[in-house]
């Protein structure tokens, strides 16, 4: 399959449903055993409501900004958020469209995510990075020369801070972002290949909570599975963009990726394993950081650096700051 999106593409058949007997569209590798269309996205959706449950996501009262990329995460977080939002009541969303400026990527990425809002009925807000640091991701990268920071590095920083202020601007007092348990355990394992395995402390499923300046973020999908992913949206017929960012072979993450993959496909449910050796199954919210106010932009961050990671990525690429 080409970089084209993908609208309700078809479900393979894997035998029969081990829980119902019907034709089944998913295998649980932990298991090897197979579940149909019904009972896979029961599964999912359950997987969510247990995030919620455990570490208090949703409540009624919020306003919610999602991340919506274009791609299958956050599509299916969407999608299933709709749902939960609904059953719970009393909750806005108010998805969150952040063009990078990747040329021949990120405009196909956004067909896709305004095709799904307007399937639920949602108004998209989108904001990009020209229009907020003066710099596209595409431009960021030609400027940054021999020694400048890899491509993702650029991108997770901007994304990051475009994401809060945007939330900010549209009176939301969550953000919900699309990392599966394939993230959470990406983010571990390169913290340890870093040397820095204090930054797990500071990863969560509910980060940011009462720290000035910072919308929380919530990650409802971080007891599901990146394929499972593709899966939901494809039973749900969701539109979503099926290609990878043309950056991605820059990023170190790949690295955590394939080894990750390949551990899980010889030993299932080791990622699952990785996990939760991580997230508290208390609930409890990770440590807090200490953060300060930047001196350049006045945003709060976490660090003994003397400005916070986006004025010094800004600034080294000698673009205006926020």
């Amino acid at each position: 399959m080409g970089c084209a999106r993908v609208v309700r593409p078809s479900l393979p058949a894997l035998g029969a449903c081990f829980k119902c007997g019907l034709p089944g569209v998913a295998r649980v590798e932990c298991t090897k055993q197979s579940l149909c269309r019904e009972c896979f996205c029961r599964q999912f959706e359950e997987r969510v409501r247990k995030a919620n449950y455990r570490y208090k996501l949703l409540r009624r009262g919020d306003v919610v900004g999602v991340g919506v990329s274009g791609g299958k995460d956050s599509t299916a977080m969407l999608y299933v958020l709709s749902k939960l939002a609904a059953e719970i009541g009393g909750i806005t969303l108010k998805p969150v469209f952040v063009d990078e400026g990747i040329r021949g990527y990120r405009s196909e990425a956004g067909l896709s995510a305004e095709a799904l809002c307007r399937q639920l009925g949602l108004k998209l807000n989108s904001f990009s990075f020209k229009d907020a640091f003066g710099v596209s991701l595409d431009e960021a990268v030609a400027k940054r020369g021999v020694k400048g920071l890899g491509a993702c590095s650029y991108c997770g920083v901007l994304r990051k801070r475009l994401l809060n202020s945007a939330c900010r601007e549209l009176g939301c007092n969550k953000l919900a972002i699309g990392h599966t348990a394939d993230d959470f355990c990406q983010t571990f394992l390169m913290n340890f290949l870093r040397g820095d395995a204090a930054a797990n402390g500071k990863f969560g499923v509910f980060v940011n909570a009462g720290v000035k300046g910072f919308v929380p973020r919530i990650k409802p999908l971080a007891f599901n599975l990146e394929a499972d992913c593709e899966v939901y949206c494809r039973c749900h017929g969701l539109p979503f963009y099926g290609c990878k960012c043309p950056y991605s072979k820059e990023a170190f993450r790949g690295l955590a990726e394939d080894f990750l993959n390949e551990a899980d496909a010889k030993y299932p449910g080791a990622k699952f394993n990785f996990l939760s050796c991580f997230l508290s199954p208390s609930g409890k919210r990770p440590r807090r950081a200490s953060h300060a106010s930047c001196p350049s932009c006045g945003e709060s961050y976490s660090g003994s650096a003397p400005a916070c990671k986006a004025c010094e990525v800004l600034g080294a690429l000698g673009v205006r700051r926020l």
